[in-house]
């Protein structure tokens, strides 16, 4: 039979790995925003570029060449950061300015925050464990789980304290 505390430190253990799954796969190649530079897009002969002739059957103006324009943006020009929790934050750059594209926040995914703590706010998607049991929290919090509050979901319950083995 596995213990309370050995169960406590497997969900801790697999919580924690899927963690830095999470962060492994979302910031690998691109929270390189601090370096950001510029990356042209492939030119396919349409932007007037000096030797680079057009598609078939176009002609360009005879004359001066006209203003360069600004090279293009491409994905390497977006980072997603993961904060270790549930918020997933968008950057988007050009040149040297970086701005927050947008957020999202992973409402009610489920983290283990340990041993329950009097006075510590829970959320939705929390995890403790109390009393022996693992509980799940349904709304933001501060009550204890299994005092009759609707904000805990009993998610596993204590066992029964086994025989003892040398009879």
């Amino acid at each position: 039979m596995i213990t309370a505390e050995e169960l406590a430190a497997i969900l801790e253990a697999v919580g924690a790995h899927i963690a830095s799954e999470i962060d492994r796969k979302l910031t690998d190649p691109l929270t390189r925003l601090a370096t950001l530079e510029a990356r042209p897009l492939a030119r396919d002969g349409r932007d007037g570029a000096p030797g680079v002739p057009g598609p078939a059957g176009e002609r360009g103006r005879d004359g001066v060449d006209g203003k360069a324009g600004v090279d293009g943006r491409d994905f390497g020009d977006l980072a997603v950061i993961h904060d270790g929790e549930r918020t997933i934050t968008l950057l988007g750059g050009a040149g040297d300015q970086v701005r927050e594209v947008g957020r999202i926040y992973l409402a009610g995914l489920p983290l283990y925050r340990g041993v329950w703590t009097d006075g510590r706010e829970y959320h939705s998607g929390d995890r403790v464990t109390w009393g022996g049991s693992e509980w799940h929290c349904t709304m933001p919090t501060q009550s204890k789980p299994g005092d009759g509050s609707k904000a805990w979901t009993l998610a596993v319950k204590r066992g029964r304290d086994g025989r003892d083995a040398a009879r």
